[in-house]
């Protein structure tokens, strides 16, 4: 699991790739005494960023030389709206150019949606991290009236100055930010619960300020075998709130909730799992008399054993550790379909998201229905291209054929039949300098998108629910 952790964490990362960035040493300059103008002020570019799409990256610069670099976008795994702030340094030059050098402190964050991150409100989750030597880069930038830009020709990428609403340096922005993210401290601040050891699945949550994270591994008989118990199991993250006896989870950010056997679960793999419409938004928990929680609506759908309280001791479920080894997207990218789980025409069955009389071409007779059907969705997203700002929009398209597709970003990838396939931009509107984006549509209705033509469930879900009422 540490090797899927650590590949989890590359992948959510998102590589710094503009052309003019490199590695490499540059010449000495001597510095400007003046800073040109640029502290305390904020540049952004739409700007094509791996592992994501809808890409855009913005630095501020601050005193003594220190700046802010964000990288922003939906990351291809998990399919949240995200930010990765990077610790930088920047030198002035001469020629009006600026260096900046990246440093091995970074952090991510993840939110709810699109509107939330651009109105800077509180993350849903912030992982900090620490960057590979060959992750921490440089750029130089040529200064332009109130613009900067690197790069040349068709590869060149323009920073317009912009907002620089609650920004500064890194140590003060992420100092900051974590306050804001985890709250006050309350009785249960570091400390944790669990169920007693058991045959079942490990069954721990843990808190830190406002925030908690439950590890859940509960039963389910319906994936019981004659000789094995039946079990779930699932990452939960959020807010809580305490009243009296009461524990009131609020669920923010989640895995799907796996099913299978219990060797299944523990060895990666599962039979069937549930997904955003099945997870719950709210739990209550109640304190009993010998300090346990206690589930107070335990049900078929979903049921946990009492949890004990361990307080603080070494060896109890402890926040920090929990986050490293446990976000919900490693398990969306560690969970294997289990080859024998007897299900899989079931769900492939199940992937047409409308009913089997209705195929691909009765709900989208011709690619410009499906054309129009995706453009609908964007702009309902407020993800539409426009000349000043940067979105979605469509570059070509094409029917019948095959492609390469991936099922989870580090799956392999299998050559798959495809009903229509549309190229797409995430730039100003007409800008052809991004590189190549596709959307497929397979004849049993998933959807795939991206660099890498990864599964969306975002597309997916939202055709099942437009050919449901079509």
């Amino acid at each position: 699991m540490k090797k899927l952790i650590r590949a989890l964490s590359i992948a959510l990362i998102f590589a710094f790739f503009l052309s003019g960035c490199s590695n490499s040493s540059t010449k000495k300059n001597s510095t400007s005494k003046n800073d040109s103008g640029i502290v305390g002020k904020a540049y952004k570019a739409s700007t094509q960023v791996e592992n994501a799409s809808h890409g855009s990256i913005t630095i501020y610069f601050a005193k003594d030389n220190k700046a802010l670099l964000i990288e922003s976008g939906k990351f291809e795994v998990g399919h949240q709206w995200g930010q990765l702030f990077f610790n930088a340094k920047y030198k002035l030059l001469e020629n009006n150019k600026v260096k900046i050098k990246t440093f091995k402190e970074a952090t991510t964050e993840t939110y709810k949606n699109k509107v939330e991150m651009k109105d800077g409100s509180t993350p849903i989750f912030i992982d900090p991290t620490k960057l590979d030597k060959d992750r921490q880069n440089h750029m130089e930038l040529t200064i332009s009236d109130n613009s900067m830009y690197v790069g040349h020709g068709k590869n060149k990428v323009k920073f317009i100055l912009t907002d620089n609403k609650n920004l500064s340096d890194y140590d003060s922005y992420m100092k900051s930010k974590k306050e804001k993210y985890f709250g006050k401290d309350t009785k249960l601040s570091d400390r944790g619960f669990m169920s007693p050891a058991t045959e079942m699945l490990s069954n721990e949550i843990a808190f830190k300020g406002s925030r908690f994270i439950w590890k859940f591994g509960g039963p389910d008989n319906e994936f019981s075998s004659d000789n094995e118990q039946g079990a779930r199991l699932a990452i939960f993250m959020g807010k809580y709130k305490l009243s009296k006896d009461r524990l009131t989870l609020y669920i923010q950010y989640h895995s799907s909730i796996f099913q299978g056997t219990i060797s299944q679960l523990s060895s990666n793999q599962y039979q069937d799992k549930l997904t955003d419409s099945d997870v719950p938004k709210k739990l209550v928990f109640k304190f009993t008399k010998n300090n346990r929680l206690h589930l107070m609506i335990n049900s078929n759908d979903f049921e946990s054993d009492d949890m004990l309280d361990y307080g603080t001791v070494d060896g109890t479920p402890n926040y920090n550790k929990l986050v490293k080894n446990n976000q919900p997207d490693v398990y969306t990218v560690a969970m294997e379909k289990a080859s024998n789980s007897g299900s899989s025409f079931e769900e492939n069955n199940n992937a047409n998201t409308n009913n089997s009389t209705k195929s691909v071409t009765d709900i989208f007779p011709t690619k410009e229905d499906f054309v129009q059907w995706l453009t609908n969705f964007y702009a309902e997203n407020d993800s539409l291209a426009t000349e000043e700002n940067s979105g979605f929009w469509v570059t070509g398209s094409s029917q019948g054929g095959t492609a390469m597709t991936r099922e989870g970003a580090d799956d392999e990838q299998i050559d798959t039949p495809i009903v229509y396939s549309v190229s797409y931009a995430y730039t100003v509107l007409n800008d052809d300098s991004d590189i190549s984006r596709t959307i497929y549509i397979t004849p049993d209705g998933k959807l795939y998108s991206g660099h890498f033509n990864v599964y969306d469930e975002d597309l997916t879900s939202a055709y099942a629910e437009y050919a449901a009422n079509k």
